[in-house]
């Protein structure tokens, strides 16, 4: 569906918009994650406001990308905020902003800063690694990433070199 220029739709978006610091803040509907909702652009469905703002202000969107926020700010529809991206643009877009949750913040982090030391020193002094990944319900090759750097890069203790099998 073509929405570019489309008067009505812009005097919705502009209607449902309060400035903060550049942003243009959606206030009407909003999902949980604070993503704007439009409606009755069609009278099939409700869209994304962010997406809206695109197609309505920048054009339309092509296939398989995202509209992804340069201010951060989910509920901004300010045109000048949206870019197109694919979903690997915009995790690295977080990442480079460190928005990204690692180590114990992140959500499915099964180990804490402590545990990480605790296995690179082990695996330093030469112990087996199924009896750590026991220990700690991990993996064997989660030992590995992690005792030689690969994981949890941010946490001290001793970086092991791979181990050679023989």
């Amino acid at each position: 569906m073509e929405f570019y220029g489309n008067d009505v739709l812009i005097d919705k978006i502009l209607s449902g918009v309060r400035v903060v610091d550049g942003c243009w803040e959606w206030q009407k509907c909003r999902m949980p994650k604070g993503y704007g909702i439009i409606t009755g652009v069609t009278k099939a469905k409700n869209y994304l406001a962010h997406r809206i703002s695109h197609e309505v202000f920048i054009g339309p969107i092509p296939d398989k990308l995202k509209v992804c926020h340069h201010c951060d700010n989910t509920s901004c529809v300010n045109p000048m905020h949206l870019f197109t991206g694919t979903q690997k643009d915009n995790i690295r877009d977080a990442w480079n902003k460190n928005r990204m949750p690692v180590g114990e913040a992140h959500p499915s982090s099964k180990l804490t800063e402590k545990d990480v030391i605790d296995i690179r020193k082990r695996f330093a002094t030469r112990e087996k690694i199924r009896p750590i990944a026991d220990d700690y319900g991990i993996a064997l090759g989660t030992v590995r990433e992690i005792a030689t750097g690969y994981r949890w890069r941010s946490v001290g203790g001793p970086i092991s070199k791979p181990r050679i099998k023989r």
